[in-house]
């Protein structure tokens, strides 16, 4: 019995050993090199503002992976144009990110080195409205909002 329970552990510890060093190899391996520009590509969220819930707060989330540890933001810029007659939101974004792995070393294994772009969104007629981003349609928007939930429209690629 003693033998078995000794010859599971280590199975046990060759395994985590397997685990630990794909980890290490995973965040110190840069998912990007160079600059990188991504323009109207990403995901909008949406969701009340909690201090007024006719206020609408949106934010764009860059397409990709960025490591916040080893990502150095260029350029993070954003527009919103809303068409209340045609029942438009469409927002227009611009990151533009560099990788700087080989000045710090191992990265976290987040995505979140591009950050975001924020608006709010003053009060809107209700009803169904079209999400753009850049010129594609990415989803839509019902108005008012009757959660407090996040909802978000779109893909990070």
């Amino acid at each position: 019995m003693k033998g078995k329970i000794l010859q599971f552990l280590k199975v046990i510890v060759f395994l985590c050993s397997i685990v630990f060093v794909s980890c290490v190899a995973a965040c110190s391996t840069p998912l990007f090199s160079g600059t990188v520009t991504l323009r109207n590509k990403g995901r909008v969220c949406f969701q009340k503002s909690p201090q007024d819930p006719d206020i609408i707060k949106a934010s764009i989330s860059g397409a990709g992976c960025f490591s916040s540890s080893c990502t150095e933001i260029l350029e993070r810029t954003g527009e919103i144009k809303i068409d209340t007659e045609k029942s438009i939101i469409q927002f227009y974004s611009r990151f533009v990110v560099r990788d700087i792995s080989e000045s710090v070393g191992l990265c976290t294994l987040d995505c979140g080195g591009a950050g975001r772009i924020y608006f709010d969104i003053e009060p809107l007629p209700a009803g169904t409205y079209s999400v753009w981003l850049g010129k594609q349609e990415v989803g839509t928007l019902e108005v008012p909002i009757d959660s407090n939930r996040l909802i978000c429209v779109g893909e990070i690629q």
